[in-house]
């Protein structure tokens, strides 16, 4: 199952019945701009807060805290009476997760080369120690590491496996708290987050809806393996959108002032883009229920300033972004540009993801420049296919051609790296048929340029016109045996779908390249009724009578005509 599931399983069911329209809290992809350790001095315990997007700060009052505790408010003070007066730790069938596990976890983070943050997180809880003895515990220690990772928790640079092992360690150290303390702490998380809840930490957030879950399952089976293995969701529900519609819907509604400096439509805008990138279905629909230019504007404006605020995000990808965040359209100077920096830059598959969702509202508003992209992505076709890697990873951890919308760079990418595949599984092919004297180096010579623009359908056209004319002069279908035929067959089949364009065909060729367990092309019934049509084709090779090119045209025009119809003939390619 993937792991990326395991979070919005959790969560997703919870936030419906937990949540109206004015009662939202920071989602998962809330940004603080805390990058200072608070440290412990002598009893005392200093916290202070920043947030870059809600401008609340550690001086102020906020009227949202005035009846919830954070638990860095609870542990502000002396240490006496913090833990169990009895010394006895909580049965882990009360727990969730086990301390060996929260150690174990840390013990692989600090054997690896992750960020100093989480480096940070992990020497915290190994101060610990292994086994966690009420009879000999350090209590500075087990309060900088709640402080730390109730801190760290507020910012977005954590993935899916470091948050859910982060909450964990919290929710193993809350249960050690005594009983004033601890029910002071659940007390302060509520039955139902409400809008006087907004301003609460993230950490809260995260015990909140991840109460009385499995986390030590979760995280052993995140951290399985290194680096942990992530994957978005491919977990359907209804329930999810449900609360996009519900979100979309306040977006239409004036904004409203900010309270004690919380802005309420920003952190609508966080939990919807959280759903977009963490949940299958939800990224499917997103566009697509975005139909208002207000709102579209309210998401992007919102999203170019949480990449922005991401501090690893590299300077060049930032001054793009910072130039739509100012006029929100892009012209044609800026494009090459873009793929330059794609091609030059170092930048993680979500920023990847991040970036092509924020570029994707700025080309809806010029819909000719995705032309214009296609056409200068010929001169980056080497990178393609790693950017393709990349965004299906990051999407669906497999290939799922039907799921891009084709308004979107992803489909442009993946069209592009798609003709390179089929490029390469045709020269694959026609070697084949080379080497047993069926064509020679001449018949397949074009196809080994890089074709582009309209000279394509062209030089393939005339391809196709010399193989026909070989094939039907030397009777082929007829004298070779069933493989050479079936390779023939589907060879000719790549060269008329590339000039076609026709991405369902394609898929119907293609499928078993991306899937071990389908079967071979040739094995299909779909593969069966499109052979019939070239068979038909040479054996009634009237276009070839007088050797005429332009004849051979018109009768090729009326053979993809007839592909088309068997391809709608036929079940949808999965």
């Amino acid at each position: 199952m993937p792991r990326g599931h395991l979070l919005s399983s959790y969560l997703i069911p919870m936030i419906i019945r937990s949540i109206r329209c004015d009662l939202l809290d920071e989602p998962l992809l809330a940004k603080s701009a805390v990058t200072k350790l608070y440290q412990t001095d002598g009893e005392d315990l200093e916290i202070g807060w920043v947030d870059s997007f809600t401008d609340r700060q550690s001086g102020k009052n906020s009227a949202n805290r005035g009846n919830s505790n954070s638990i860095l408010d609870i542990t502000k003070g002396k240490f006496g009476g913090l833990f169990k007066a009895t010394r006895t730790q909580t049965p882990q069938s009360k727990v969730s997760i086990s301390w060996e596990v929260c150690y174990d976890i840390a013990q692989r983070i600090s054997d690896t080369s992750k960020p100093v943050e989480v480096q940070n997180m992990a020497a915290a809880v190994l101060s610990i120690g292994r086994h966690f003895d009420l009879d000999q515990y350090d209590a500075q220690a087990v309060i900088s590491t709640i402080t730390l990772h109730s801190l760290s928790l507020q910012g977005d640079s954590l993935n899916t496996a470091e948050r859910i092992w982060s909450v964990g360690v919290l929710v193993y150290l809350r249960a050690q708290l005594s009983e004033e303390y601890r029910n002071s702490l659940q007390a302060a998380i509520p039955a139902v987050w409400t809008a006087k809840d907004l301003g609460r930490p993230r950490g809260q957030f995260l015990l909140f809806f991840l109460q009385d879950k499995d986390l030590g399952k979760a995280a052993q089976e995140m951290w399985s393996e290194l680096p942990p293995k992530v994957e978005t969701s491919e977990y359907g529900s209804e329930k999810a959108s449900s609360l996009m519609k519900l979100i979309l819907n306040c977006l239409k509604q004036p904004k409203t002032p900010k309270r004690d400096g919380f802005d309420e439509e920003t952190n609508m805008v966080r939990l919807l883009l959280h759903l977009e990138e963490y949940h299958y279905g939800s990224y499917l629909h997103f566009t697509q229920s975005v139909k208002s230019a207000r709102v579209q504007e309210k998401i992007l404006e919102s999203d170019i300033s949480f990449q922005l605020a991401d501090e690893t995000l590299a300077p060049p990808f930032k001054r793009i972004l910072k130039e739509f965040e100012n006029l929100q359209i892009i012209n044609e100077d800026q494009i090459p540009k873009i793929l330059e920096i794609l091609k030059l830059e170092q930048i993680s598959i979500p920023q990847l993801s991040r970036l092509f969702r924020a570029l994707n509202w700025v080309f809806n508003r010029q819909i000719a420049m995705y032309d214009y992209f296609q056409v200068r992505l010929d001169d980056y076709f080497e990178m393609v296919p790693r950017l393709f890697e990349m965004l299906t990873t990051r999407r669906f951890g497999r290939l799922d051609p039907r799921s891009f919308s084709w308004d979107s760079l992803e489909f442009l990418i993946y069209s592009d790296n798609e003709d390179h595949v089929a490029k390469q599984y045709r020269n694959a092919l026609a070697k084949v048929l080379v080497a047993k004297s069926v064509l020679s180096e001449n018949d397949i010579a074009p196809d080994s340029e890089h074709l582009r623009g309209l000279s394509k359908k062209e030089i393939l056209t005339r391809m196709l016109f010399g193989i026909f004319k070989r094939v039907s002069a030397a009777k082929t279908f007829e004298h070779s045996d069933k493989v050479t035929e079936a390779i023939l067959t589907e060879y000719t089949l790549h060269l008329i779908v590339s000039k076609m364009g026709q991405r369902t065909l394609y898929h119907r060729l293609l499928t078993f390249k991306h899937d071990p367990e389908r079967l071979p092309t040739r094995q299909t019934v779909a593969f069966t009724m499109l052979s019939e049509q070239i068979f038909e084709f040479v054996k009634h090779h009237s276009w070839n009578d007088d050797n005429q090119f332009d004849a051979f045209q018109a009768a090729l025009i009326d053979l993809e005509w007839q592909l088309i119809y068997v391809d709608i003939s036929l079940p949808p390619p999965k």
